[in-house]
C-alpha cells in the first residue's frame, strides 16, 4: 500500500497572508470606529445632562420642594453640575443621592442658563415648572472639536422650556 500525504496545518506564507489581511482591515476600519466612539461619547454626555434635569424635575414634584440643577466651573475650569434642593428661601444644598457630574474636558461647553450665585441653574417648582425661566438663557451646548473637523453632527443642545420639558438635539455646527 502506498502512503498518502495528509497536510497537517498552514504554511508560514498562508498564516502571514491571513495576519496581513486582518491588519489591513483593522487599519481601514479604525477611523470609523473611533469616530463612532466619539459620537457616542458626545451623545452620552448630552443624555446625562438631560437625565439629570429630568431627575431634578421629578424630585421637585415628588418631594414638594424646589430643586435645581446647578452648573458651575470647577478648579480645573471644567463644567460640573449637581442637583440641589432648596432647604430655606435662597439656601440650596446638594441632594444626598445626587452625584456631581463633570462634562469631559475634550468638549467645548456653553452653558446659557439663568445666573445663580457663581454658576448657572435651572430651578424647578413643586409642580415641575421652571421657576427661573428666561427665553434667552435656556440651553446647554456641548461641542466636539474633533467631530467638527469631520463634518459630522458635532453638537448636542439640551434646551429647557418653561413648562419643564427638555429637548435634546444633535446637530452639525454652523
Amino acid at each position: 500500500m502506498k502512503a498518502r500525504y495528509v497536510p497537517r496545518g498552514f504554511t508560514l506564507i498562508e498564516a502571514l497572508v491571513v495576519v496581513c489581511t486582518i491588519g489591513i482591515l483593522v487599519l481601514v476600519s479604525l477611523p470609523g470606529i473611533l469616530g463612532q466612539a466619539e459620537v457616542r461619547s458626545l451623545e452620552n454626555t448630552g443624555r446625562e445632562i438631560q437625565s439629570t434635569l429630568q431627575k431634578a424635575k421629578l424630585q421637585a414634584v415628588s418631594t414638594k420642594f424646589n430643586h435645581r440643577v446647578y452648573f458651575y466651573l470647577n478648579d480645573a475650569n471644567r463644567w460640573e453640575y449637581v442637583i440641589e434642593r432648596e432647604e430655606a428661601v435662597g439656601t440650596w444644598s446638594p441632594m444626598p443621592t445626587s452625584v456631581v457630574r463633570e462634562i469631559p474636558g475634550q468638549y467645548a461647553v456653553t452653558v446659557n442658563l439663568p445666573a445663580a450665585g457663581a454658576g448657572n441653574a435651572v430651578e424647578y417648582s413643586p409642580v415641575g415648572m421652571v421657576i427661573n425661566f428666561a427665553t434667552v438663557a435656556n440651553t446647554v451646548l456641548v461641542q466636539s472639536p474633533s467631530l467638527k473637523s469631520k463634518s459630522q453632527p458635532d453638537e448636542v443642545v439640551v434646551t429647557v422650556f418653561m413648562g419643564g420639558s427638555i429637548q435634546f438635539l444633535k446637530r452639525v455646527s454652523t
